[in-house]
């Protein structure tokens, strides 16, 4: 039992460092790949709404793939990276 809390756990850390190993890619290649033109395209519009089938044909993917490839690559959705990525750019509420 305890190997498998175990091996969770190194799963779970490794899941992260590959997200943000994939994110810090994203952003200096953003053209390299299907995938990382689509994270760049959702920090760079950080304000605009999420149009999924834009961000499909940036991807060069149906919608089924984009979410399996950020569930796979990213742990998440589309929606939920961006969400996340908008709560980061914002500044800390003591700061305003």
């Amino acid at each position: 039992m305890v190997e498998l809390g175990v091996t969770e756990l190194v799963m779970r850390m490794l899941r992260h460092q590959g997200r943000e190993f994939i994110l810090q890619h994203c952003a200096e290649q953003p053209d390299n790949t299907g995938m990382t033109a689509v994270v760049d395209a959702i920090q760079q519009q950080l304000n605009e709404p999420l149009d999924i089938d834009r961000l499909c044909q940036l991807g060069c993917m149906s919608r089924s793939r984009l979410y399996s490839e950020f569930n796979r690559q990213l742990g998440c959705s589309p929606g939920d990276a961006a969400s996340v990525a908008h709560e980061g750019s914002r500044p800390p509420a003591g700061d305003l």
